[in-house]
Parts: C-alpha cells; sequence; structure tokens
C-alpha cells in the first residue's frame, strides 16, 4: 500500500529496513520449508552462500587499505576482487526477469519487490562506483568506505530478505510447477557461481 501512495524509494527503503531490524530475531530464527538444492530457488540460495564467502574474504582487506592507503599491492587486488564482484549482479537479473514475473502473476498486492529491485540498483551502481573509485590515483579513502559500507549492508539485506522472508513465502505458497522451466532460463543468463548440470535442468523442466 505505501508504494501505492506514492511514498519516494529512498523512504520507503529506510522505513522496511528499520522494520526488518525489529523483527530480525524473530525472522532469522525461522527455519521456513527445505528448499530442494537442485531447484530453481535452490541455486539462487546456493550462490548466496557462494557471494557471502567472498564477502568474508574482503574484510582483512578492509582492514589493511585503512591502515595503509598508498599500499598499491592491496589497492589492486581490492580493485580485482570488486571487479570480479560485479558477476553476483546475475543473480538480481534472474530474479528481476525470471522470478519477478511469476510473483507479481502469484501476488498481484506484493509491491515489496519494487523495493528489492531497487536495492539491486543500488548495488550495482556502487559496485561500479567503488571500481572507479579505486581506479583513481589519488581515491578518497572516505568515499572508498562510504560505499564498501553501503555494498556489504546492501547485499547482506537482500541475502536476509530472500532466505527469511521471500523464498519461505513461495515454498509455502506457490506451486513449484510455476517455476518449470526456470531453472533452463536461468541457466542461459548463467548462475553468478555454481551453475546447474544440463542433466539438472532438464529433469526441473519436465518434474516442477
Amino acid at each position: 500500500g505505501l508504494v501505492l501512495r506514492g511514498i519516494p524509494m529512498d523512504k520507503l527503503k529506510i522505513g522496511v529496513g528499520k522494520m526488518l531490524n525489529i523483527l530480525y530475531k524473530q525472522l532469522n530464527e525461522y527455519k521456513g520449508i527445505d528448499i530442494p538444492a537442485n531447484s530453481f530457488i535452490g541455486y539462487l540460495v546456493q550462490n548466496n552462500s557462494q557471494m557471502d564467502e567472498r564477502l568474508k574474504a574482503f574484510r582483512p582487506l578492509l582492514k589493511e587499505i585503512n591502515a595503509a592507503p598508498h599500499d598499491k599491492a592491496v589497492k589492486a587486488t581490492l580493485e580485482k576482487q570488486f571487479t570480479e564482484m560485479l558477476i553476483f549482479e546475475k543473480h538480481y537479473t534472474i530474479k528481476e526477469n525470471i522470478l519477478f514475473p511469476i510473483l507479481e502473476k502469484q501476488w498481484p498486492d506484493y509491491r515489496c519487490l519494487q523495493i528489492m529491485w531497487s536495492l539491486h540498483d543500488d548495488i550495482r551502481r556502487n559496485l561500479k562506483a567503488i571500481v572507479s573509485e579505486l581506479q583513481k590515483p589519488e581515491f578518497s579513502m572516505v568515499e572508498f568506505n562510504i560505499l564498501s559500507g553501503d555494498i556489504f549492508f546492501d547485499m547482506y539485506a537482500i541475502k536476509f530478505r530472500e532466505e527469511k522472508i521471500l523464498f519461505p513465502m513461495i515454498m509455502e505458497s506457490i506451486p513449484m510447477e510455476e517455476f518449470a522451466g526456470c531453472l533452463a532460463d536461468a541457466a542461459e543468463i548463467g548462475f553468478p557461481y555454481v551453475q546447474p548440470t544440463a542433466t539438472t535442468t532438464e529433469t526441473a523442466t519436465k518434474t516442477s
């Protein structure tokens, strides 16, 4: 309803974020329904796990660059890793082009997808901006820390919302037949890290 009232997206994102912070403990403890690993949703979850591992690998580098902003080797490593992180955009593209149209058909009044899509765009923009910042001979440490903080916060926020809210709602309310063909369609775009085999996509198309 808030989306329909014309409230600016930035304010909506802040409001939803605050509400989820209040509910974090209850949501985090919710186990939901088991998601088959070889299903369309299962591959989104597997790719989230790989994204999480890569973000964890950034943490020591972020400390190093703050301790030694002129260390060219650390800066070059960060530029390389943030550039490689751009591949995770495929996860968001698969959601937007394959998952969201199904959800919009099943849940015509579920407007939170617009907020999630806006967060996808924030991450895309910030990843490109941080790579651009790291390519400058004299980059801004302040700007770098703002961008990296936003990237980490938003990527983990989406992962949490997917795995604790969106995916459990899907498993509980949408017949899996609705996702027939989705895995094959997603494989054409290409998942960021974990790819289904040709046999898996063929089986999913026939039996989902």
